[in-house]
């Protein structure tokens, strides 16, 4: 997950600041209400269109591109973000952990 990276370059440690902005939008949310998609936030709507006019702006890292343009990337724990690859919206789902098979290790 690129929030775990340590940015190495000026245009990574923007990036890292807006996801990080992204992320905490979303927990923020999760916590005032459990259960409703985080879309609905204007907070969280806001920091997503700071992004997009980041990358509007911007040509994307390869290490953001290689994670979320075009395709789910994690954004924590519970949440995927997705950036349109022709667009270029922006976009934050709620993973259903119920739904994801269990991984048993024996051995370990």
């Amino acid at each position: 997950m690129i929030l775990t990276n340590t940015p190495n370059t000026t245009k990574q440690c923007q990036e890292h600041r807006l996801l990080v902005s992204i992320r905490f939008a979303v927990v923020m949310h999760a916590i005032r209400h459990p259960k409703a998609d985080p879309m609905i936030s204007p907070r969280v709507q806001q920091r997503l269109q700071e992004l997009e006019a980041y990358l509007f702006n911007y040509n994307a890292s390869q290490l953001l591109h290689q994670q979320y343009v075009g395709r789910y990337g994690e954004l924590g724990h519970n949440y995927l973000l997705h950036i349109d690859a022709h667009t270029g919206k922006a976009e934050v789902s709620q993973t259903d952990l119920d739904n994801l098979p269990e991984l048993h290790l024996f051995g370990v």
